[in-house]
């Protein structure tokens, strides 16, 4: 039975009764193929992992890698040792080998040493290991290399040579804890003396994956690095210690071998994903894969929130463009409830599980301490196992997929990899041949200087600039349809930008980046400033909603209103687009622009989509000055977080803050509006007779702010 018939409750698209939780196929194993390939090996391949530190090769940590297949590698691990220790492992290309059946059984002997000459744990018999690590020497010299560095001595001999120990002691009657050397203790009794050695643990096999974080104290300085890095130091009888004849500085790279393996995994996994699934799409970074395809839960060094950020810009543009274009006769209403059907989580995670993609995602956090080799026998015989994902972490990874596809190869790639997933979209976008009868009744050539662009198509603008209102015309459709797509073609601009900045920035901080950028007010405020001289206008310069075409009895008054509030305002809000170190976003509230501004904005972008494509699109933007904005904000770390959400930050720690605004009507008084801030019904701030209930919530969120309500209630909650 297929697993989606499995899940069950499907009534029409199987996609929309989706469980939350989904019980999907296990995790794709690429060790259990290497395991099946050892049963007949015809070959073995070799690749030499070279370690360095700042630069310089650490030849006791570089080993070279035995497996009996050709697979994918990691370019470069980086191993987090201590605080101020970072390994950089790399691997060679690689090549066929021949050892002989005896070399072979060597090689097994030698990863047996490499794994338990660290470790606490009690060694087994078992050598049948699937990946194999060996010294980086000849296979012809492999036997002398493990005559020399196998088995232990008595620690006394050693002492008893006058040598320093260099391998790993053992007290054999504390459960054989690895230790190493600091010095030889004598100490005096009734009748002898007592040989006593002082040795420090060595750490304990760990995420050598996750960076090591300097703790900080009250003040939010580093702690004293002698107490981070300070060992457990012990004393013990010589007569019970063993010496290993193998260094520690060769040893200790059993200890970093699992997470070697662990990196080593998610490069198959991701190779078998691109070779598979994608293999359409032509995918060839694979760190791009491993990214899109780790939630992060798994703690791994990437997860796919970023990529998942960009893949739903890119999945918006798509679907919209589609819709647009197969569906001419659609009002963007319809279009609207179509597009979310198509790009709402179940339909995604629907595609997730249609296209096996659930068996490519790395969802279980890397525990090194419950960590076992992968051995030959063990993985022949596993069953295969269910687990279950989230319906949400399905839909990102298809999302983040896409993303990541785009970072490879721009829009063509990541439509291409859409296509792949969700066949239903199509991505060879339909001709404007069929857009039915068009008429023109703007001056494009007017217009021209005003939009920095040109028309080839003048219906185009025409319909850009027709409000739903306008009677005067039978023949062109408003301006809706455009808007609907040029929201999309919008978000796919500011996207652009901001994948090509040369400074990595979080999935949090491009997402408030966005979402501030197409803002309405904002959009608003940038449409009523586009201007350019114009002989033709009495005030000598002419204005692109001076030419939107509307009833006079719809629009006048609100028209009248808000440019007066803008020639008010104009100054003020120009100063902070400029040179404020925060979002104005309390400024734009106080403007109450109408939405037919935004709306002629995201039309006039639609309508260049249609006659040029995105790059016309792009410098229609900088044109308008919401592309210098977004430099600004990037150049100069501008904050964009809206006040609302940086209110219930600070309060986060003592409940969910959250904001009551209210409509105040007095009879023959304009109405005004009030807000106040509510804590777990304690209200923190309120504030009244604002414009419009976002202005009131922006100032009271800003008064949350300023009076450190945070921190008094911190107070408080410590008193009791």
């Amino acid at each position: 039975m297929d697993l989606l018939d499995e899940i069950g409750g499907y009534v029409g698209p199987k996609y929309v009764h989706l469980p939350s939780i989904i019980d999907c196929r296990e995790q794709y194993d690429p060790y259990r193929e290497l395991a099946q390939a050892w049963d007949s090996p015809s070959e073995l391949y070799q690749t030499d992992l070279v370690m360095y530190h700042d630069g310089t090769v650490i030849e006791d940590l570089s080993i070279s890698v035995i497996v009996p297949k050709q697979i994918a590698l990691p370019d470069v691990i980086p191993l987090f040792w201590d605080v101020d220790t970072t390994y950089i492992a790399r691997f060679s290309s690689l090549r066929e080998i021949h050892p002989t059946s005896q070399q072979v059984t060597l090689m097994r002997e030698i990863t047996a040493l490499f794994f338990q000459a660290p470790s606490s744990r009690v060694g087994t018999s078992e050598q049948d290991y699937v990946v194999l690590f060996i010294p980086s020497v000849p296979h012809e010299q492999l036997e002398d290399w493990a005559l020399e560095f196998r088995g232990t001595v008595p620690l006394r001999q050693a002492y008893e040579q006058n040598q320093i120990p260099i391998g790993i002691i053992r007290d054999t009657s504390k459960y054989s804890e690895p230790r190493l050397f600091r010095k030889w203790v004598t100490t005096k009794g009734d009748q002898d003396t007592m040989l006593q050695v002082e040795c420090q643990s060595i750490p304990r096999r760990q995420n050598f994956l996750q960076p090591r974080v300097i703790p900080v104290n009250e003040d939010g300085e580093p702690e004293d690095p002698r107490v981070i890095k300070a060992k457990k130091i012990h004393l013990v009888p010589v007569s019970g210690c063993s010496l290993a004849n193998l260094p520690s500085s060769k040893a200790m790279v059993g200890l970093l071998i699992s997470a070697i393996l662990d990196r080593m995994a998610a490069v198959m996994v991701a190779d078998e994903l691109t070779r598979t699934v994608l293999s359409d799409v032509d995918m060839q970074d694979l760190n791009h894969i491993l990214t899109a395809t780790a939630t992060p839960l798994a703690q791994a060094s990437t997860h796919y929130q970023l990529y998942e950020f960009f893949g739903d810009s890119v999945l918006k543009f798509s679907v919209s463009c589609h819709l647009f274009f197969r569906q001419p006769n659609w009002q963007e209403g319809h279009l609207s409830i179509h597009r979310d059907k198509i790009v709402n989580n179940r339909r995604l995670a629907h595609s997730a599980l249609e296209n096996e993609i659930d068996r490519f995602i790395w969802n279980d956090r890397f525990t090194p301490r419950k960590w076992d080799p992968p051995m030959i026998s063990k993985r022949l015989a596993m069953k295969p196992a269910k687990r279950s994902l989230s319906l949400k972490v399905l839909a990102d990874v298809i999302e983040a997929l896409i993303g990541a596809a785009y970072l490879e190869g721009g829009i063509r790639k990541a439509q291409a990899c859409l296509h792949r997933l969700l066949p239903e979209i199509d991505i060879e976008f339909h001709s404007r041949t069929d857009r039915g009868e068009v008429a023109n009744f703007v001056d494009t050539t007017r217009l021209a200087p005003l939009l920095g662009y040109n028309f080839k198509d003048a219906s185009l603008l025409t319909e850009a600039l027709t409000h739903p209102s306008c009677e005067s015309d039978q023949v062109t459709q408003s301006y809706q349809r455009l808007e609907f797509l040029g929201d999309a073609v919008l978000d796919m601009v500011v996207v652009s930008v901001l994948s090509a900045h040369p400074l990595p920035l979080n999935q949090g901080k491009m997402t408030m980046i966005k979402h501030s950028l197409v803002n309405a007010n904002l959009l608003a405020f940038l449409c009523m400033e586009l201007s350019a001289p114009d002989k033709q206008s009495s005030s000598g310069r002419a204005h692109i909603w001076e030419h939107l075409r509307f009833a006079k009895h719809a629009l006048e008054e609100s028209l009248s209103s808000c440019l007066s509030r803008y020639a008010i305002m104009r100054d003020e809000i120009l100063d902070a687009l400029e040179s404020s170190p925060t979002y104005p976003w309390e400024l734009l509230a106080r403007l109450r622009a109408d939405k037919f501004f935004s709306d002629i904005v995201e039309s006039v972008i639609g309508a260049i989509f249609l006659d040029s494509g995105l790059d016309a699109c792009a410098a229609f933007l900088e044109k308008i000055g919401l592309i210098r904005y977004l430099r600004r904000i990037l150049d100069e770390d501008v904050i964009v977080q809206h006040p609302r959400n940086a209110a219930q930050d600070l309060v986060k720690l003592q409940g969910v803050l959250v904001f009551k605004p209210k409509r105040v009507e007095i009879k023959g008084i304009p109405a005004t509006y009030r807000s106040s801030a509510v804590l777990d019904q304690l209200v923190l701030a309120s504030i009244e007779g604002c414009g419009s209930a976002e202005e009131a919530d922006i100032r009271v969120a800003h008064l949350v702010i300023a009076q450190k309500i945070p921190s008094a209630l911190a107070a408080l909650s410590l008193d009791d």
